[in-house]
């Protein structure tokens, strides 16, 4: 159905992105019928971490991560979020990262490169997950270490 069509007292939505999908739209007062709707990238990846800091590291973590963010401001090219939260008492970190594309991802932990990120994992415990379609490079990349892969099921 079009835009702006009326079913039931009901008027379908638009969306003018660049990709659509067909998906259903309910009313409550009409028969199920499919308009159109974005489609999200499958190439965009989330990453989401958490560390427990060893005791008295939270200071060296807080150090070191400042040196990551201007690695991530000057030198990465497809990181588009870089996000971390630190709770009250300062024992515990949580991180969201968001890239274009697996080559993104993959640009950034050889731009943090292998020193520096040993120098972070010393301070304390990580676990961590990439969200969404990973090439074949990067999941040959995360064979070892405390990220986990979790592909797509649905979304909205």
């Amino acid at each position: 159905l079009p835009a702006g069509t009326t079913i039931g007292g009901n008027t379908v939505p638009s969306y003018s992105g660049p990709t659509a999908s067909r998906v259903p739209y309910v009313s409550t007062t009409s028969p199920l019928v499919f308009v159109d709707s974005p489609i999200r990238s499958t190439a965009t990846l989330i990453g989401i971490g958490r560390v427990t800091f060893h005791p008295g590291k939270a200071g060296e973590y807080k150090r070191l991560a400042k040196l990551c963010l201007e690695i991530v401001k000057t030198r990465d090219t497809g990181t588009l979020q870089y996000d971390l939260f630190i709770n009250a008492g300062e024992t515990e970190c949580v991180f969201i990262e968001r890239y274009k594309d697996s080559q993104s991802a993959m640009e950034h932990w050889n731009n943090i490169g292998p020193e520096l990120m040993q120098q972070v994992l010393a301070t304390g415990t990580f676990a961590g997950e990439i969200l969404g379609n990973a090439s074949p490079e990067l999941r040959a990349n995360m064979t070892e270490g405390p990220v986990r892969l979790f592909t797509p099921l649905q979304s909205l």
